[in-house]
């Protein structure tokens, strides 16, 4: 997220959307840049997190309950994309996320790579199942390389303007079209 923080289009950003917002660190970061900051997330990790999302709301951030159409800066979205099956739902919420966004907005994306994923598949961590792997606590997983998320991203009127990390992480930023 820090690198991401010196790019001109992140300066100029004044709203954002965080989709799969966990334990909210990168919308509290984002707050404290003085940005406003919507975020989405399923009841049973808001429930799990309950305090922190109390103070959150507090500090002026918005807790949505469900994507709606809008005209936010960028949006964010770290380890939701890959745990999501069928390919079809990454599509939607791809989708639904490129509806959030004013014309030329960022998606923030970060997702486990192929090396991550074989990585741990090696040590017995990773069960391969479908087109992904089966996790410790029976989550799926799809590890991604920048070809195959480039294909999803163009498929939902995304394209991706610059590259981050590649591996064990992809991080990356696409520009909505």
């Amino acid at each position: 997220m820090t690198k991401i923080t010196q790019e001109d289009w992140f300066k100029e950003s004044k709203d954002a959307v965080e989709i799969g917002s966990g334990c909210l660190r990168n919308s509290m970061f984002l707050l404290e840049k003085g940005i406003h900051v919507a975020v989405w997330e399923s009841p049973t990790v808001i429930s799990r997190y309950e305090k922190v999302y109390e103070n959150f709301r507090k500090s002026g951030g918005v807790v949505m309950n469900k994507l709606e159409r809008a005209e936010h800066d960028f949006a964010i979205i770290t380890f939701v994309l890959e745990t999501i099956c069928p390919e079809l739902s990454r599509r939607r919420l791809l989708g639904n996320t490129r509806r959030m966004l004013k014309d030329g907005g960022r998606l923030v994306l970060g997702v486990r790579s192929f090396y991550d994923v074989k990585t741990a598949n090696d040590t017995g961590v990773y069960c391969p199942i479908g087109r992904g792997y089966r996790t410790p606590i029976k989550t799926f997983i799809k590890p991604y390389g920048i070809r195959s998320l480039s294909r999803i991203l163009r498929a939902t009127r995304f394209r991706v303007e610059k590259v981050y990390t590649h591996s064990p992480i992809l991080n990356l930023v696409a520009k909505a079209s």
